[in-house]
């Protein structure tokens, strides 16, 4: 089965829609066969990975930022709350890249395809408070974003 890409137009400020071309070609360079869906509200990127891993497409590939990660893990997670979540692969599009920094992952998008494609894995710890998943980080109150 294909790729799913699930694309957080809001990104980066809205820079994540201008730069979908770029993202797409850059996958489709590193041989990348995928299907694209765009999130359309927050929470959406929640409901489009659950559903994608539900139906077993691999990998998932966010297209976003930090927010958009977390969403899509949450997705997983509720697809397969008992199992290691993933693979999940990262075109980073975000502001910040907190956990593509954190990770040391590539922050040129035709690299951080090359790496979806090469298979190159890493597991990493998740957090949880209530029913929220984390990844990158965590916050109660005020974050100092």
């Amino acid at each position: 089965m294909a790729a799913r890409v699930i694309l957080n137009p809001y990104s980066g400020r809205w820079k994540a829609l201008k730069r979908r071309e770029e993202a797409e070609a850059a996958l489709r360079q590193a041989g990348i066969d995928f299907d694209l869906m765009q999130t359309e509200r927050p929470g959406h990127g929640i409901d489009l990975a659950e559903q994608a891993a539900r139906q077993g497409c691999s990998p998932i590939i966010v297209a976003g930022g930090d927010g958009a990660i977390g969403e899509v893990v949450n997705g997983l997670h509720r697809a397969r709350p008992e199992t290691p979540l993933g693979p999940l692969g990262i075109l980073p599009l975000g502001t910040a890249n907190d956990l593509v920094h954190n990770l040391g992952l590539p922050l040129d998008l035709a690299a951080s395809a090359r790496a979806i494609a090469a298979g190159t894995t890493r597991r990493i710890d998740l957090g949880q408070a209530n029913a929220w998943v984390f990844a990158n980080n965590s916050a109660i109150g005020s974050s100092p974003l």
